[in-house]
């Protein structure tokens, strides 16, 4: 027997198994129904002052803790760690925005922004227009707005 199949399954089971895998078998096992057809104990009703758990209301306390702890976490980047990075002195610098070259955009995107080697340089170049110096600049300026800032990567690591 295989170790995700649980060993009171019998052969004829297989079959329905994984054709239906949200079967009760499947997950509970063969003893959840007893020979009078019930379930355990406590499933149908559960006891007074106890209630089944509701998907609705636990899906909407999942989401109201996720976005406090969104809201914490862009509360202490603002408050906490830039002051600390200021402090020891990474400083949150502005990159030059790049012009768009849309021939050298659509390479460098197709390529998942690896540079050019010279043969395709000086293609690229002839296309748009521009000297084989302009555009290293250019794909050197474009990879660069990409990552992340030394500041951005202090902030988010604490």
């Amino acid at each position: 027997q295989h170790y995700f199949i649980q060993s009171n399954l019998r052969m004829g089971d297989y079959l329905r198994i994984f054709m239906h895998p949200w079967d009760t078998i499947w997950w509970l096992g063969r003893n959840y129904y007893n020979k009078y057809g019930e379930t355990w104990p406590g499933q149908d009703e559960p006891e007074p002052g106890f209630t089944h758990p509701s998907p609705q209301k636990d899906f909407m306390v999942v989401l109201i803790m996720a976005f406090f702890l969104i809201f914490v976490r862009r509360l202490f980047e603002s408050l906490v760690a830039s002051p600390i990075a200021w402090a020891l002195g990474i400083k949150q610098c502005k990159r030059k925005p790049v012009d768009p070259v849309p021939v050298l955009e659509n390479y460098l995107k197709a390529n998942r922004y690896a540079a050019p080697d010279e043969s395709t340089l000086k293609d690229l170049c002839k296309e748009c227009g521009l000297t084989i110096r302009q555009a290293q600049v250019w794909v050197r300026r474009k990879q660069q707005s990409v990552l992340s800032t030394r500041h951005t990567k202090f902030v988010e690591s604490l």
